[in-house]
């Protein structure tokens, strides 16, 4: 791996995860220079909602197959209600919502009632054929969210490398797949996301990404301009 990222920083990184009881993976990709840096970046981790970035990226490539359209809707049921973030839950049955507003509750507030009803429309085997297409075969959607099992099995809803991770996001950042068009979409609907996490870190002016927590599982991966 090819890298002129500061000694210092990395030898932090290196300390900080060897000083960790658990096992901790990153990647870091320069999109200006191509020059790179991680630990154990091709290692595969429980994703818990980072991997609503592969389901976001299904979605648009659904979309410009002409399946259906952004602004058509879907009604959130009483059935489809799930527990843990976003706001869906706490409201009426019955709403009609875009796909757009859907995808947008799923990416900036990690709506997972949103994040279920868009599995149900693109399929999960969709998600994972699309994440091998382009490079990503690491991230893998296994099911949907169901908290009977996510708290006790960290890995039940997905997983994902820290490289793939990096990858997909910098394609998005490039737009190099689908349409530019698609590719701002998306970014607007990741920016701001985690910039309250590793974001509050470093002089960012316009972060845009994806980061999620469970019991004994923080992940977090972004585009950041500086």
């Amino acid at each position: 791996m090819t890298t002129h990222f500061s000694e210092a920083t990395l030898a932090e990184a290196r300390r900080l995860v060897e000083g960790f009881s658990g096992r901790a993976g990153y990647f870091i990709h320069d999109l200006r220079t191509g020059e790179s840096a991680g630990l154990n970046p091709r290692e595969s981790f429980p994703t818990a909602s980072m991997i609503k970035l592969p389901i976001l990226v299904e979605l648009f490539y659904q979309t410009a197959d002409g399946r259906f359209g952004l602004d058509e809707t879907r009604i959130v049921r009483a059935p489809d209600h799930v527990g843990g973030s976003g706001i869906l839950r706490h409201l009426s049955p019955g709403l009609h919502l875009p796909l757009r507003d859907l995808a947008f509750l799923m990416m900036s507030i990690s709506d997972n009632t949103a994040t279920n009803l868009l599995i149900d429309l693109v399929g999960r085997e969709a998600v994972n054929a699309r994440m091998v297409e382009l490079g990503c075969p690491g991230l893998v959607l296994r099911h949907k969210i169901d908290f009977t099992h996510a708290w006790a099995e960290a890995d039940h809803l997905a997983v994902g490398t820290p490289e793939d991770f990096a990858r997909l996001l910098e394609r998005i950042w490039r737009k190099d797949i689908l349409t530019e068009s698609f590719c701002e979409e998306m970014l607007r609907m990741m920016a701001g996301v985690g910039a309250e996490r590793a974001g509050r870190w470093l002089p960012i002016t316009s972060p845009s990404g994806r980061r999620r927590i469970l019991p004994d599982c923080w992940n977090a991966s972004g585009a950041r301009t500086f």
